[in-house]
C-alpha cells in the first residue's frame, strides 16, 4: 500500500505532519480533513505528498569453477 506524508500548516500554530498508507491521494487529503475538523480552525496550506523508497540489492558476483 502507498505512503503518504501528510503536512498541514496553521500559520502561527504550527505545522501538523504525519504519515499515512492509504489506497490513493484522496484517502491521504481525508486525514488531513480530519485533522483541521480536530482543530476547528482553517489551515494556511495542505501538501500530500507520496513518498517512494528506493531500496538497493546487494549481489556479489558468483565464479562458477
Amino acid at each position: 500500500m502507498p505512503q503518504f506524508r501528510v503536512s498541514v500548516d496553521f500559520g502561527k500554530e504550527g505545522v501538523e505532519q504525519l504519515e499515512v498508507n492509504a489506497n490513493n491521494v484522496g484517502v491521504a487529503l481525508k486525514q488531513a480533513y480530519e485533522i483541521t475538523a480536530k482543530k476547528k480552525t482553517n489551515p494556511v496550506s495542505v501538501n500530500v505528498v507520496r513518498v517512494i523508497e528506493e531500496s538497493w540489492e546487494i549481489r556479489s558476483p558468483v565464479m562458477k569453477a
